[in-house]
């Protein structure tokens, strides 16, 4: 006699998908938090003993739409001076970010724990 079959069913495996947004939060005229997210695409691979968040992101996801936000009649951006990372920004780190507008320049600060972890300055539109 045949030994009954049984059917087995097994749970496909979640995969998450890696974030490529950093969401921010305003506290306060030309002031924001955010909190760096763990997943977030842009640390794979950068660099995997030590993830640091690329300067280039920082600037591109999380600066850029603060000024837009803060800012909707920006529609441009024209220039970066004055750009420095001095520290390097590691995921779930709490960062806030400051701006400062004067004419067609803001001065930015990012901050993290009170030290400065980037700063520059946009020419914008």
């Amino acid at each position: 006699m045949l030994a009954p079959t049984a059917t087995v069913t097994t749970a496909r495996p979640t995969t998450t998908t890696p974030t490529t947004q950093i969401p921010a939060h305003r506290v306060g005229p030309g002031e924001y938090v955010a909190e760096i997210p763990r997943d977030l695409v842009f640390f794979q691979g950068h660099f995997e003993a030590f993830p640091i968040l690329p300067g280039a992101v920082l600037v591109e996801r999380l600066v850029w739409p603060i000024v837009k936000a803060e800012l909707p009649e920006v529609t441009q951006l024209r220039a970066i001076r004055r750009l420095r990372f001095r520290k390097p920004v590691t995921p779930a780190q709490q960062v806030a970010v400051t701006l400062q507008q004067t004419g067609t320049r803001l001065s930015f600060e990012v901050t993290c724990a009170k030290a400065v972890v980037a700063s520059g300055q946009l020419v914008v539109e």
